[in-house]
């Protein structure tokens, strides 16, 4: 004879292995991998939604923490310090690093936005997102 215990947890297995049995795998895709300093403590992010209008460009400028963005649409040139200039589109992922001047972050578009979402890795000092740099 089964105990009512042990019938509970038959019943809760058996629950568990058909609601289980009814869901698809999650697919994973790694969009970027991005080595932080670790110096650098990271004790909030903040995540935002930004639009460059047609043309847009950001201007010279400098995070202190680093940054992870994600492409929504459009095209856009980024170049960091020292670095040749590289081009994003939809589903790319483009890494700022933290103090270190961005030349360029633009849109290449002249007719259409450019949208991303930007993940600002900041630190419990840290209260501005960008400084433009002259």
């Amino acid at each position: 004879m089964i105990s009512k215990i042990s019938y509970a947890a038959l019943v809760a297995t058996l629950l568990s292995a058909t609601a289980l049995a009814g869901q698809t795998a999650v697919s994973r895709d790694t969009l970027g991998k991005y080595p932080l300093d670790s110096n650098k403590t990271v004790s909030r992010v903040e995540v935002q939604r930004l639009t460059l209008p047609p043309g847009g460009k950001s201007g010279a400028h400098i995070h202190a923490g680093p940054v992870v963005c994600y492409v929504l649409s459009g095209r856009i040139v980024v170049q960091v310090k020292g670095a040749p200039p590289h081009t994003f589109t939809a589903g790319q992922t483009i890494f700022e690093p933290a103090n270190t001047p961005i030349e360029h972050f633009d849109n290449l578009s002249t007719t259409e936005p450019a949208v991303f979402v930007a993940n600002y890795l900041l630190g419990a000092d840290d209260h501005e997102l960008v400084r433009l740099l002259k």
